[in-house]
């Protein structure tokens, strides 16, 4: 059986919150520049990807979102409210909580997926590319696939949790 590091037996040098800082901050730039999906279809990374996730789980609520993406409800909100008015998506009451609304892809939010889908495979070959060109291993990038998803999945279960917490001052 593995035994568990604790917490104090993490060094600095084996986790940088200063890199992965820098890479969420260069991934959350991104996110806001706004991108021609089709023509005539200008959206932020996070407009469509909020398209897509409502596609790919149809009858979503706004709170579930909220949850999986650590956004607040107004933030949400203003954000389905322009891709309604766009035509991505829709609402729809849900029946047994008067309060609650279901999220859904309209059509033209459905091509956005396909659109999305269809180009996906490029962008990702061009990326994997660049990293082997600059030296990473289908193994590297398998296992910081892996340590992403457990990292985001710590964060998100453990919202207490902060830079300054995760991992402890060394011993001076």
């Amino acid at each position: 059986m593995e035994q568990k590091r604790s917490a104090s037996s993490i060094k600095l040098s084996t986790h940088r919150p200063g890199l992965v800082y820098d890479f969420v901050t260069v991934c959350s730039s991104m996110n806001a520049i706004p991108k021609q999906y089709a023509p005539g279809v200008t959206l932020t990374m996070t407009e469509a990807s909020t398209v897509e996730e409502i596609a790919e789980h149809p009858g979503v609520t706004a709170a579930q979102l909220c949850k999986k993406w650590n956004r607040t409800r107004g933030a949400l909100s203003q954000l389905v409210k322009k891709l309604e008015q766009k035509g991505f998506i829709c609402r729809e009451k849900c029946e047994d909580h008067d309060r609650m609304q279901l999220l859904y892809p309209t059509v033209k939010g459905m091509q956005l997926r396909q659109v999305m889908e269809d180009n996906e495979g490029e962008y990702h070959a061009m990326l994997y590319q660049e990293l082997l060109d600059r030296g990473c291993t289908k193994e590297e990038m398998e296992a910081f696939y892996k340590v992403m998803g457990h990292y985001t999945d710590a964060l998100q279960a453990r919202p207490d949790l902060r830079w300054n917490n995760i991992v402890p001052e060394e011993d001076h």
